[in-house]
Parts: structure tokens; C-alpha cells; sequence
């Protein structure tokens, strides 16, 4: 482990902060730092793990190229990493960065699994629905038929 990526661990670990997280990857994006790079980071302990995930959805709203290089990685390993919710976090990412060719067929049905599933919670979903403009597979049907299952009665934490 480098320096910096052990830095950056002990901060993740001692400090939640927003502040903290901010600062980080203000740095990063600074730096032009390959994410590819700390991606080990997204298999530590839950907690920094976590960090590095919200860490990451602060870096894709400001420079989603500097995240796009990892999606696939983050993706195809999604079942391995033990963070809460985190198809909210690749649907972001999506939504945000692209959806890389390489994972696109497997990414789009996942989008389509979230979008569907009325225990996803509703940000994940509405992420998901902004991936689309990425892809030309999530048309008005299936924009309309997400809308209808909401009016029937999807609440906010994605409960019946």
C-alpha cells in the first residue's frame, strides 16, 4: 500500500465527515489521481469502504471522467462489496459517468432489475431512470411502466 492510499485509509477510517470526504476528493480531482489506483480501497473494512463509496459520489458530480475508468471494476464486483445499498451508488455512477460498452448489456439489465423491484429504494430507482439517456434501451415504455408502479404505491424507502 502507498503512502497516500494508506493516508487516505487511516482518514476514512478515523473521520465520517463530510468535511473530510470533500477534502479528499477535492484533492483527488486536484491531483488528477487515478481512481484505479485506491480501488482497493472499496474492499476494506465496511466502514472505510463506505466512505470510499460516498467519497466516489462526490468525485463522479465533479469530474465523472476521473470514476468512469473503474465502473466496470465496480460493477462486475458489486456482489463482493459488503456496502449497504450500493446498487445505489452504481446507478449513480451511471447516471452520472456512462455506462461503459464493456459492461453495458449486463449494466442495463441490472438498471432494469432496480427499476422494477419495489424493495430498491427510490433514489437508486431514480438514478437508474437517469442512466438512461445513456442507452437508448430504457424508452418511454418502460419509463412509463416504472412511473405506474410508483403511482401504485412505492413510498419513498421502496416499501409497499
Amino acid at each position: 500500500m502507498t503512502p497516500f492510499l494508506q493516508q487516505l485509509h487511516y482518514s476514512l477510517l478515523q473521520d465520517a465527515s463530510d468535511a473530510n470526504l470533500r477534502q479528499w476528493g477535492a484533492h483527488i480531482v486536484q491531483q488528477n489521481l487515478a481512481i484505479a489506483d485506491l480501488i482497493t480501497l472499496i474492499h476494506a473494512e465496511k466502514k472505510v469502504a463506505t466512505r470510499f463509496s460516498w467519497m466516489l459520489g462526490g468525485i463522479v458530480e465533479r469530474a465523472p471522467e476521473l470514476v468512469r475508468p473503474v465502473i466496470p471494476y465496480l460493477f462486475t464486483h458489486r456482489k463482493e462489496i459488503v456496502i449497504q445499498n450500493f446498487e445505489r451508488s452504481l446507478a449513480k455512477f451511471f447516471a452520472l459517468a456512462g455506462i461503459p460498452e464493456e459492461i453495458e448489456g449486463e449494466a442495463v439489465e441490472a438498471l432494469f432489475q432496480w427499476l422494477m423491484d419495489p424493495k430498491v429504494l427510490l433514489s437508486t430507482r431514480i438514478f437508474a431512470m437517469a442512466a438512461r439517456r445513456f442507452c437508448g434501451c430504457l424508452g418511454p415504455r418502460m419509463h412509463a411502466s416504472a412511473v405506474s408502479n410508483q403511482k401504485e404505491g412505492w413510498s419513498m424507502d421502496g416499501q409497499l
